[in-house]
């Protein structure tokens, strides 16, 4: 998101905390939403344990994903920390973060789980390198791309995840895959990321996705220990919303404070979007950031489809800039886009 200013008030989806969190260490304020409520459920978690416990127990739960002591300490000290429907989730999921169970990123995500056995069993050199102590080059980094074996667990993950798409609780949107194989979208990620120096040690989100865990020197910037204490101070800064974008959106919109919004970050939802959907969120965002002087970048948007028809819409609202280059140095994407825009007042 470097294209963005990263001060003042954001509004973004909140994606497991991730962006609430990271951002809230330099912003004014934060408001976050999710279609998922879990998503909600598990932020409400990590703000309620930044509160009330030390660094230590943060980085066990939520780095490695795993923590002997959590069903003691969720019940005396975390859960009346978090709203009615955020502890009727974890009173039943506490054993997440149980070490048997395979920690939290694979108890809790089926991608994960599935990634990492995949990864173990039929990629064994590139499930070790993220234990290793030097990163490879990028030379090194596009002769493991070209294994075969990376093809054939790309070719088994994209036919789960053509199947997926079928439960509501995996995330996987049909809307958004109807003109785009998983597969190959996945393998031309992979090969864009490769080409860059070092990427396989930076990107915290696949070495996460092989693993099952973050390490000190490869993670998210609120799970750094150097940032807990400014994150101690900063966190009452997120107000998290219920309801997808638009209704979040809506929400500030309408509020007797008239909340001003200086950045949104819309991420990929925009692709299982109709276009009145769409036109109805450009909208609400153009309305919620009229503040914001012309010709200033307001968000950040990436799309499955190279060229995806709704841009033709967005440009009703905004000036409208491809910065696809930009994503061979952004991890965040986990290789499952093929596009970026940038979104700037008028």
């Amino acid at each position: 998101m470097k294209h963005l200013s990263t001060s003042g008030t954001l509004l973004c989806i909140t994606s497991g905390g991730c962006n609430p969190l990271d951002e809230c260490l330099t912003r004014t304020r934060v408001f976050t939403c999710d279609i998922v409520p879990s998503q909600n459920h598990l932020l409400e978690l990590k703000i309620a344990v930044i509160k009330s416990m030390p660094y230590d127990t943060f980085w066990d739960m939520f780095g490695k994903g795993y923590a002997a002591s959590f069903p003691k300490i969720y019940t005396t000290k975390l859960r009346h920390h978090l709203t009615t429907s955020a502890q009727r989730f974890w009173d039943n999921r506490t054993f997440y973060f149980d070490q048997k169970w395979g920690g939290l990123y694979n108890a809790g995500s089926a991608q994960v789980w599935c990634a990492k056995r995949l990864a173990r069993n039929c990629w064994p050199q590139g499930f070790d390198m993220f234990f290793q102590d030097r990163c490879f080059t990028a030379t090194q980094q596009l002769k493991y791309i070209d294994d075969p074996m990376v093809h054939r667990c790309v070719k088994v993950y994209s036919t789960i995840h053509q199947y997926a798409r079928y439960f509501k609780s995996s995330g996987v949107v049909p809307a958004q895959w109807k003109n785009n194989d998983p597969g190959k979208v996945f393998i031309a990620g992979l090969r864009r990321r490769a080409t860059v120096t070092g990427s396989f040690c930076k990107d915290y989100v696949t070495r996460m996705y092989l693993t099952g865990s973050f390490s000190h020197e490869c993670c998210p910037p609120y799970l750094r220990p150097e940032n807990y204490n400014r994150l101690k101070t900063n966190v009452d800064r997120i107000t998290i919303l219920t309801g997808g974008m638009i209704a979040a959106m809506k929400q500030l919109n309408t509020d007797a404070r008239a909340y001003k919004v200086d950045v949104v970050f819309p991420l990929d939802h925009l692709d299982c979007l109709t276009d009145e959907e769409v036109i109805s969120e450009a909208l609400e965002m153009k309305q919620l950031t009229n503040h914001v002087p012309p010709n200033t970048p307001i968000a950040v948007i990436k799309c499955v489809d190279k060229s995806p028809l709704y841009i033709a819409t967005l440009r009703q609202f905004f000036i409208v800039e491809e910065i696809s280059q930009d994503l061979v140095k952004d991890g965040s994407d986990m290789y499952m886009v093929q596009s970026a825009f940038k979104l700037i007042t008028r």
